[in-house]
């Protein structure tokens, strides 16, 4: 399972799909499984302009699948406050 993050308005261009996270487990064929992640809002930063870290507040999604198509993720989108 791959866990991606979007930062749907930032001040600079941005990747449309950013890896934030993979889990692997083994399933039986009848099985299900939960998989976690943990992600902290500094994860989510990125080099600003002039190249410090910066987090800006708004709207992020995150996506998840077996895969990076488009067509085969569930995402969510969430605000960040200030």
């Amino acid at each position: 399972m791959f866990l991606f993050a979007r930062d749907v308005l930032a001040s600079i261009a941005r990747p449309l799909l950013e890896l934030k996270g993979f889990a692997k487990i083994a399933l039986c064929a009848d099985e299900k499984g939960l998989v976690y992640f943990s992600l902290a809002a500094r994860e989510l930063g990125f080099p600003g302009a002039d190249s410090q870290p910066c987090f800006e507040p708004g709207a992020f999604e995150f996506s998840a699948g077996f895969s990076a198509e488009p067509e085969a993720l569930v995402t969510i989108r969430l605000e960040a406050l200030p």
